[in-house]
């Protein structure tokens, strides 16, 4: 349905000179009638005309879109291989007033103080037709902008366009529908099931009403059939339908449209598969004799009960009496079984196991085959003279089951037993539901999971610290589940681990420390990468530590492999092979560069940090020593200047209204690394909304570090209180001693297009135990923090384009810095709300360390002095507010544009606002005074405002007709930056 353009043929690319030969002045009259004096017209709806319509459409046979109208008109598509090209940008909704960052190829022509001189971001909104966006910052391959506040929610096209032409536009907020479940894509017709993805409310709301419209289609084609949607079941990320019931067995596509953008709007199909004939169990029941209290023949009854059930084509029930029976050795469950109790508290299989086991992992009850379920009982480990090696439960690695069921089973262990492991899982279809449990599922490989309404309990033993931890698993729902620690040691609160557990004893006796804890996974054949899931409506209580632990939600990181590319032919790249980045062989995490590739997993990713095609990330299908083949065709190809990491990532992951309790009422904190949710490196386009978070150390990570970067991930609407030590973290993690050295060496940032939106964070600054200077020092949070000391320089930037606007934020106690902003980073911090109070310290509600180049617009700030510091650690000097240091002169409007007569005098305003903490007074000096006159007012603009305007007048008598391009230079006390003017006269 869509196509992807290529890195140098980018449809509907229209240059301005050929504007002049194809429309002709008097179409340009109207379709670039951009200019904001009042004599030109507003572009409107008919500057559509002069701008390339998008590389997709709506499907074949798509109905008429629902929801609004969208009818921009484009130009004939013209190629051109000078224009900027988008490559990649934010999947998740963005709404008016709020800002996006992009990457992407030639977004200007000019570097230095003249760098995006010549740049327009255009927007075209239904209802509002064709407006321009505020652009903060620009590079040639990198900008972020700001929609404007006089549009309303909906899907926005975007486009780049300077000297050399304008881009194909992107879409911001297009339905993205990404995955079925749960328990994957078949049903029969008539169910029903969700739909997983992005923006798939109306206005990203989620309200009844406000569901996307869901369509069914043969994968063959044929007329697009609608679903019935389910209101409560509706959110920005999951649609609740219903499949109509004529649908006959085979295969389908699921389209989804938010009621946005038209035909423009609609969604990429997702597979379904449509069997009329599922396998069903079959009605047969096995009774086992009630328990006989010794543990030989309890386990002869059971297993031979199941031996004979495995038997029955259609499988059936082995059905358990009331009472304890106890098992000497491992159980197999096996093939088409039910194995089911009487109920939790009524019957019982304690694993009491006698005998010595050999080496390989022993479960007290190992899965052994397909379309297998143990329900209505209690499975408890007891002590004994030998243990499980693994756990009480689990699966058979390396093979992956099918249709795992276990429903209303409690598994628990004696109190203090910290022997066997946790459990663990191969298998696709697997659903956990009504349980209560003590210890760890490890998921492995797993695909379409679903674990809900639940109750788990970490316990004084081994592997009770989470509930769920998936390595390398897909389209996983864990949803309204609860997690806590079973019998704090003291209610009231003021007890540290540490006081009750010896330091050396923590391992095999930790209380409940996450909810969720997912990781990639590298060992063959199991894939490497986990993508898709869908983590909402969950609980915890007193789920932390005192330890680097304790993340509610943790995305961990898995370490990637860099190299250089030397070249590229469409799908597929050629790495250099003479162990050089950059012409020099950098250590970066102890690696070198690549100079072959060597084995990996499936679902290895490969994500270019630097150079050309920045930002996009692509998953490997084929590879050789040399080679690496993508999935996806490339927006814009790599070549010799693309730095690429080679890793698995985790993608794609929501995580929406949960309520997060992390340290009990008054536990007296030390170290730890609690928070709501972190990514602590290689997230991609994750999405964290409408979650509450109480007592963590920290609010959220969006964590990297050189060779595992974080890229385009949404915190929106978040709110976070009582945070003990710090509050929202952008960080990089750097090794090999790197921030002991002033130069860093990196291959690009580690952070890129990131977003913080909305909500609150609160930071009460409680006693410190161990601690660090960048620890204590935030408040709102260390929202830059690079944990460096020293370095003023490296390679690249290490944050650079990632957004924080909006939050409401205040700091109490040992706090005493608000809005941190560390070196090499370069972000945007836009109309937030900063304020400390009573605390030890003086206040420094914003601190911007003198490498660091934010963008700082409309933030306020009370309860102390805006900081701005240089120089090295330990012999700081801070400027205060009012520095000469602190301005920065942003026209948010790069190019003022006139049409007409020539011999005509137009006059116009540019805004530009002050970007920096000091005040600034502005000197605008046009390149040509000859037909040019500039002014600036106000006089003095505060910091952090946008009120400025550069008021220009031109004078084209003797002038021309044709197209002119002029600048003007606007110097502040220290810094330059340049505005152009674009002429389009008719004789």
């Amino acid at each position: 349905m869509s196509c992807q353009p290529d890195a140098d043929r980018v449809s509907g690319i229209v240059s301005t000179r050929r504007l002049e030969l194809l429309c002709g002045w008097v179409v340009l009259s109207v379709c670039l009638g951009g200019s904001l004096d009042a004599q030109a017209q507003a572009p409107g709806d008919a500057w559509a005309q002069a701008l390339s319509q998008p590389d997709w459409s709506a499907p074949n046979e798509a109905p008429m879109a629902p929801g609004d109208p969208f009818g921009p008109v484009f130009s004939t598509q013209i190629q051109t291989r000078r224009a900027p090209v988008i490559s990649a940008w934010p999947e998740a909704w963005v709404g008016p007033d709020e800002s996006f960052t992009l990457t992407g190829i030639r977004f200007t022509r000019y570097s230095g103080q003249s760098a995006g001189k010549d740049t327009t971001v255009w927007i075209y909104a239904e209802g509002s037709g064709v407006v321009e966006a505020d652009v903060w910052r620009v590079t040639e391959s990198c900008l972020t902008a700001t929609l404007p506040t006089s549009i309303s929610d909906g899907l926005f096209l975007v486009w780049v366009a300077n000297e050399n032409g304008v881009s194909a536009p992107i879409a911001l907020n297009r339905t993205r529908g990404l995955w079925l479940g749960p328990l994957g894509n078949s049903r029969a017709a008539g169910d029903t099931l969700r739909l997983f993805g992005k923006n798939l409310c109306h206005d990203n709301l989620a309200a009844a009403g406000n569901a996307a419209d869901i369509y069914v289609q043969s994968s063959t084609g044929g007329a697009f059939i609608p679903c019935s949607t389910t209101a409560h079941q509706t959110n920005p990320y999951a649609v609740e339908f219903t499949l109509p019931v004529s649908l006959s067995t085979g295969n389908y596509f699921v389209y989804a449209h938010n009621g946005h953008g038209g035909d423009y709007g609609w969604s990429e199909p997702v597979d379904l598969s449509i069997d009329n004939d599922p396998w069903v169990r079959g009605s047969s029941v096995v009774n086992v004799p009630p328990p006989t209290g010794n543990s030989t023949t309890d386990y002869n009854n059971i297993q031979s009960a199941i031996d004979t059930v495995s038997t029955f084509s259609d499988g059936g029930t082995v059905q358990l009496a009331v009472g304890t029976y106890t098992i000497y050795k491992e159980m197999s469950l096996e093939a088409k079984v039910r194995l089911a109790g009487m109920g939790m508290t009524q019957t019982t299989i304690a694993v009491e196991m006698n005998t010595p086991f050999s080496w390989e992992k022993v479960y007290g009850i190992r899965f052994t085959g397909d379309h297998t379920a143990l329900e209505d009982l209690n499975v408890k480990l007891v002590t004994s003279t030998q243990y499980p090696s693994a756990g009480i439960l689990g699966g058979t690695w390396p093979i992956t089951l099918e249709d795992v069921l276990i429903k209303n089973v409690k598994w628990h262990s004696d109190p203090g037993l910290t022997q066997g492991s946790n459990m663990q899982m191969i298998a696709d279809r697997f659903e956990i539901t009504g349980c209560v449990g003590e210890r760890e599922w490890t998921l492995i490989n797993c695909n379409d999971v679903w674990i809900h309404d639940n109750t788990f309990y970490g316990a004084p033993y081994q592997h009770a610290g989470a509930t769920v931890r998936p390595r390398a698993s897909d389209q996983l729902v864990i949803e309204r589940n609860s997690a806590a620690t079973m019998n704090w040691p003291n209610q009231g609160g003021n007890v540290q681990y540490l006081e009750l557990i010896p330091p050396s004893q923590l391992p095999s006796t930790i209380w409940c420390i996450r909810l969720v804890y997912m990781e990639p996974l590298s060992v063959t054949p199991a894939a490497a990468s986990c993508v898709n899931s869908y983590i909402a409506h969950n609980q915890t209580s007193d789920v932390a530590k005192d330890d680097n632990q304790s993340e509610q939600i943790l995305f961990h990181s898995g370490g990637g492999m860099f190299c250089q590319v030397a070249t590229n032919d469409g799908n597929t790249l050629t790495i250099r092979t003479d162990g050089l980045v950059d012409g020099e062989a950098k250590l970066i995490r102890s690696q070198t560069p690549l100079t072959s590739i060597p084995p990996l997993a499936p679902d290895h990713y490969v994500t270019i940090m630097e150079g050309r095609g920045r930002g996009q990330v692509r998953r490997i299908v084929a590879y050789t020593a040399t080679t690496l083949t993508v999935e996806s065709s490339w927006r814009v190809e790599p070549d010799g200047s693309s730095k690429i990491v080679i890793s698995p990532i985790h993608r794609d992951h929501v995580v929406y209204d949960n309520t997060l309790n992390a340290f009990p009422v008054g536990y007296r904190l030390d170290e730890s690394a609690s928070c709501a949710v972190s990514i602590d490196g290689q997230g991609m386009q994750n999405c964290f909304e409408a979650n509450t978070s109480y007592r963590t150390h920290a609010a959220h990570v969006i964590g990297s570090d050189p060779i595992a970067p974080s890229y385009f991930n949404l915190i929106r609407d978040d709110d976070n209180y009582d945070c003990l030590r710090v509050g929202e973290k952008i960080r990089s993690y750097l090794f090999d001693g790197q921030w002991y050295k002033p130069h860093v060496k990196n291959i690009g940032p580690s952070t890129l297009g990131n977003r913080i939106v909305g909500g609150e964070t609160h930071v009460s600054g409680e006693s410190i135990g161990q601690d660090t200077w960048t620890q204590r020092a935030a408040v709102a949070g260390e929202w830059m923090l690079t944990t460096l000391s020293t370095p003023h320089t490296a390679d690249y930037l290490i944050h650079e384009g990632n957004i924080i606007e909006g939050i409401q934020a205040t700091g109490a106690g040992i706090t005493h810095r608000g809005l941190y902003i560390r070196e090499l980073t370069a972000s945007l911090y836009r109309n937030n709300s900063i304020a400390l109070w009573q605390t030890s310290e003086q206040g420094r509600p914003a601190e911007i360390h003198g490498s660091a180049d934010p963008v700082l617009v409309g933030n306020i700030y009370s309860g102390g002095q805006v900081y701005y510091p240089v120089g090295s650690s330990g012999g700081q000097v801070y400027y205060p507010v009012g520095s000469s240091l602190a301005e920065k002169p942003i026209p948010t409007r790069r190019v003022l544009r006139f049409q007409g007569l020539a011999g005509s005098v137009f006059s116009g305003v540019l805004p530009v606002a002050n970007g920096g903490i000091g005040g600034m007074s502005v000197l605008p000096s046009p390149d040509d005074p000859s037909f040019v006159t500039a002014a600036f007012s106000p006089p003095w603009v505060a910091s952090e405002q946008t009120g400025g305007v550069l008021r220009v007048q031109v004078d084209t008598a003797g002038l021309p007709g044709g197209e002119t391009w002029s600048s003007i230079s606007l110097q502040s006390s220290n810094q330059t930056v340049e505005v152009s003017l674009q002429l389009l006269l008719l004789d």
